[in-house]
């Protein structure tokens, strides 16, 4: 039949992710499982892709190098940029112009969402030995291209 999916703009234009726990595991050597394809897969579609963490400049930084994801991010926000004395400030994703939050705490995905943004709690990834379902990075990223299908 028609594929009357084709050429669609994706639903949110700038999604916004956490990294601990988020993209990857707390010791940071580990990425997410199906994490680099996602994210690969929503620049392909013109998806702007940030970065907002409670790490420091210098821990993220080595943690994006060490997996090569760097240059998949158009902003990063750092600790050292929104909460210097590490306060726990909420991560207000509208300073970036970013329509959703991706992060593993609910007092985030909450904050972003009275602000009128959308948010997705994704399971915590804590590191390798722990399987987060499989089928909520498909669930992630259908939410924000519109329609199904792929990887």
């Amino acid at each position: 039949g028609l594929c009357l999916e084709w050429g669609m703009p994706p639903v949110f234009r700038h999604v916004c992710f956490d990294l601990d726990r988020t993209l990857v595991g707390d010791s940071g050597l580990h990425l997410r499982p199906g994490m680099r394809e996602l994210l690969e897969a929503l620049a392909g579609e013109g998806v702007e892709l940030s970065l907002w963490t409670a790490s420091i400049r210098e821990c993220a930084m080595e943690i994006l190098r060490r997996h090569r994801i760097e240059s998949l991010f158009r902003h990063v926000v750092f600790r050292d940029d929104y909460d210097p004395e590490g306060a726990g400030h909420a991560k207000d994703i509208s300073y970036l112009n970013a329509d959703l939050l991706v992060d593993d705490s609910p007092k985030h995905i909450e904050f972003v969402r009275k602000k009128g943004r959308a948010g997705f709690l994704i399971t915590p990834f804590v590191d390798r030995g722990t399987k987060p379902p499989k089928e909520e990075l498909r669930s992630l990223r259908e939410m924000i291209l519109g329609r199904t299908g792929g990887g």
